[in-house]
């Protein structure tokens, strides 16, 4: 919902005063930057191996980012308890752990000294 309402806000802004004020503001090309450095990353993970082994990494690591912006850009927080906290960290340590496992698992699956050849090849 907040999002929806960001969107409105930032249109009726930008009717009011216009597309220069908007043009001009540093966090504009900050993001952008970002995002452009973002996507030059994430090609390069692909690129660099097999992408069995590079998408679990990046699919996990999304929301992992998207968190963290969050809480230090947005100053987010979690209204969790003791208990709450506790599950909260352990899911996210099975979740690295079995990303890792999946990464390992499919590359040397896909490494070419382990390739199975049919009969006769």
């Amino acid at each position: 919902m907040t999002g929806h309402r960001w969107h409105i806000s930032l249109a009726f802004d930008i009717a009011s005063r216009g597309v220069l004020p908007l043009a001009t503001a540093p966090e504009l090309w900050a993001l952008l930057l970002l995002a452009a450095g973002a996507v030059t990353v994430q090609q390069a993970a692909f690129q660099a191996g097999d992408l069995r082994a590079s998408l679990p990494a990046t699919t996990v690591l999304e929301p992992v980012v998207a968190s963290l912006l969050g809480f230090v850009v947005l100053g987010e927080y979690l209204d969790a308890d003791r208990a709450m906290s506790v599950v909260l960290v352990t899911a996210a340590a099975v979740m690295v752990a079995a990303t890792v496992a999946l990464a390992r698992g499919d590359a040397a699956a896909s490494s070419p000294d382990q390739a199975v050849c049919p009969p006769g090849e």
